[in-house]
């Protein structure tokens, strides 16, 4: 077992990629901490997945809502910022409101977590923080004026963080994964934001742009966060933004 007495937190983890991350890290020994603002999805998701799965509130935009959810951590090996929202919205079309809301989660929800990670860690001196980014900082959409901007400040972001990391010796990996086009529920909500009847056109341009022909699927995701929280499989392994694309940002 890969992760047997680690402990991990996953935000995110009431449903799609977080909720994959958290079924594949149970399967390898973790004990698992499915954080989310969604209780009632959140709660179902940690009793369906039973074992070592226990699920906190956590919105991560929120410096005491961190404070918090660490209080109820005696101890933290593995941490996985993947809470995340995306609109859809032209540069002309986008509003301050949305642009602030986005990145008061996708990216200042990623800082706090790597704050409050790196506090708790620190004493073990050893650990794995995985940041979610996304593969439209290589190939962004004109639709995606808010969500690219701010997921590219994640990638930069996670570098300083790995660099801080080595320089404090804390013993602490920083990296981060940058999926494509996945098949979850973010996919379903991006695409009701399109006119009805440009849906269909809209899904085949997306696809069109991964070379292997389709889109991915949730655990592939999972396959590469379990990569990166293993010692053993990646502790030479620390700044990288890792592309699981289908081949997209080529």
């Amino acid at each position: 077992m890969r992760l047997a007495d680690k402990t991990a937190l996953i935000t995110g983890a009431a449903k799609g990629l977080g909720a994959a991350i958290a079924h594949a890290f149970l399967n390898e020994g973790a004990r698992v901490y499915l954080a989310d603002i969604d209780d009632a999805r959140g709660r179902a998701q940690a009793d369906a997945l039973g074992g070592d799965a226990q699920y906190i509130h956590l919105d991560i935009s929120r410096d005491e809502d961190w404070a918090n959810a660490m209080g109820e951590i005696d101890q933290l090996d593995v941490l996985v910022n993947c809470a995340g929202v995306t609109s859809l919205g032209s540069i002309e079309e986008v509003t301050l409101a949305k642009y602030r809301h986005e990145f008061d989660v996708d990216v200042f929800g990623v800082m706090l977590g790597c704050q409050h990670g790196i506090s708790k860690m620190s004493a073990k001196g050893a650990g794995s923080i995985i940041n979610f980014s996304s593969a439209t900082v290589e190939i962004s959409e004109p639709e995606l004026a808010i969500y690219t901007s701010a997921k590219a400040a994640v990638v930069s972001l996670t570098k300083s963080t790995a660099l801080h990391c080595l320089r404090s010796e804390n013993g602490i990996r920083v990296n981060c994964i940058s999926p494509g086009i996945i098949q979850t529920e973010m996919l379903e909500g991006a695409l009701a934001e399109v006119p009805e009847g440009e849906r269909e056109e809209a899904l085949k341009r997306w696809q069109s742009k991964v070379p292997l022909g389709r889109f991915g699927k949730p655990g592939e995701i999972a396959s590469a966060a379990l990569f990166l929280a293993s010692e053993e499989e990646s502790g030479f392994t620390t700044g990288i933004n890792l592309f699981v694309d289908g081949g997209a940002s080529i």
